[in-house]
């Protein structure tokens, strides 16, 4: 059993992180902010091969993971290995599974409730989002693509634009207010803070 519990943590995937004394806030919504020339001119030195990314905001949110869904398939899945559905103020709460199904599939997610739900569709939707997470660095892959249902996590980037092979683009939202296609985050991740570690 010790040894199952250990392997749960960030650290099994060759994570390495710092400690910190910042305590992620899932009750708050998440921060967007501008993009600076700076950020700009940073981001040319994320390109991978053909890909390509814009800028187009910069976003902290600290929210519960809902759902995981890793990907492998094509560049995507090379640049865009893992989906998070993310849950922040009321959908903080554990015990909203009770009366809410979270699942994942062909980068979508989707939620179901029961007659017992006290949440409406509009403010599960406000409340939550499936983030499509770009790991700024293997460090930060390893540990992202560790996390697990319930884990209480703070993630700090951008918004991004994807350009990929062959002129396909990839376009995030900048609004948390939308639903249906083109309503998930596409997030360049450059800092996880989870179980009172920084991973960068």
């Amino acid at each position: 059993m010790l040894a199952l519990a250990a392997c749960a943590a960030l650290g099994c995937r060759g994570a390495r992180g710092e400690p910190t004394d910042e305590v992620p806030d899932p009750r708050q919504p998440p921060e967007q902010g501008e993009v600076t020339e700076e950020d700009r001119e940073a981001a040319y030195a994320w390109a991978y091969g053909e890909v390509t990314f814009e800028p187009k905001a910069s976003y902290r949110v600290a929210a519960r993971v809902l759902s995981t869904e890793r990907y492998y398939m094509g560049w995507t899945g090379d640049i865009v290995p893992l989906d998070l559905a993310l849950g922040w103020g009321e959908l903080s709460d554990p015990a909203v599974d009770e009366v809410i199904d979270w699942y994942q599939g062909g980068r979508w997610y989707f939620w179901r409730t029961d007659a017992r739900s006290v949440l409406g569709q509009r403010e599960i939707a406000l409340a939550s989002a499936n983030v499509h997470i770009v790991p700024a660095r293997p460090n930060l892959e390893r540990a992202l693509l560790a996390l697990d249902e319930d884990d209480i996590i703070e993630l700090r980037g951008y918004l991004v634009n994807i350009q990929g092979p062959g002129g396909a683009r990839w376009k995030t939202s900048l609004k948390r207010s939308d639903t249906g296609g083109g309503s998930c985050e596409v997030m360049y991740v450059t800092e996880l803070i989870a179980d009172g570690e920084i991973y960068r």
